[in-house]
C-alpha cells in the first residue's frame, strides 16, 4: 500500500514510499527512475508513512507511525510525537537517526504541564536548502545541518510554540 507521495521540489519527479521501497517517478511519464529499500538503523526495512523531501532533493527525512492534525489546513504538525525521524541522502542510504534533543529538567517539567512526552512534532526544510527545521512538542524550534541531521541551534524562546514554518524577513 502507498504511505506517502512528494512531488521533488523542481516538479519533476514523483517520490513515493510504500512497503519499505522509496520509488522516484518522472512526473511527466511515471517511468521509474530509482527503485531503494529503505532501512532504518538496526538494518531493517523502514515502513515509513511520511517523507519531506530537501529543495535539492539531496537528501530526505521519513517518520514512522505519525498521524497528522487534518482539522486547521494551516497545521502541518503531527497529532502525535515521532520519538525519532530517519534522514536518508538522495540515494536511500540513511545517514541519521534525529532525535529531539532538550535539557532534561526542561524535558521533565514540560512533559507534567504539556502532558506529551518528547518528539518531533514539524519536520521543514528550509526552502532554498541548507536548514533543517525540527519542532519538538515542547515547543522547541530546532535547527539542523539538512545533510547529516546535526542540531545547529535550539531557537530561545520565552515559551513554546505550536507550529513553524520558513518565511522570508523582508527588512525596509
Amino acid at each position: 500500500a502507498l504511505q506517502a507521495t512528494r512531488f521533488t521540489p523542481d516538479g519533476a519527479m514523483v517520490v513515493a514510499t510504500a512497503g519499505g521501497l522509496l520509488t522516484v517517478r518522472d512526473a511527466g511519464t511515471l517511468v521509474n527512475r530509482q527503485t531503494t529499500l529503505l532501512m532504518d538503523g538496526r538494518g531493517q526495512p523502514n515502513l515509513p508513512e511520511q517523507v519531506w523531501l530537501s529543495p535539492s532533493s539531496r537528501s530526505f527525512v521519513t517518520a514512522r507511525d505519525v498521524v497528522f492534525h487534518y482539522d486547521d489546513p494551516r497545521r502541518r504538525r503531527m497529532s502525535t510525537p515521532a520519538s525519532s525521524v530517519l534522514l536518508y541522502d538522495g540515494a536511500g542510504a540513511l545517514v541519521s537517526e534525529v532525535l529531539a534533543e532538550t535539557d532534561p529538567e526542561v524535558a521533565a517539567a514540560r512533559e507534567e504541564e504539556e502532558q506529551l512526552p518528547l518528539g518531533i512534532v514539524l519536520v521543514d526544510f528550509r526552502p532554498g536548502g541548507g536548514m533543517l527545521l525540527t519542532l519538538t512538542s515542547h515547543g522547541d524550534v530546532q535547527l539542523r545541518h539538512p545533510g547529516t541531521g546535526a542540531l545547529l541551534h535550539t531557537v530561545d524562546l520565552p515559551i513554546g510554540v505550536d507550529d513553524a514554518e520558513w518565511t522570508r524577513l523582508v527588512v525596509a
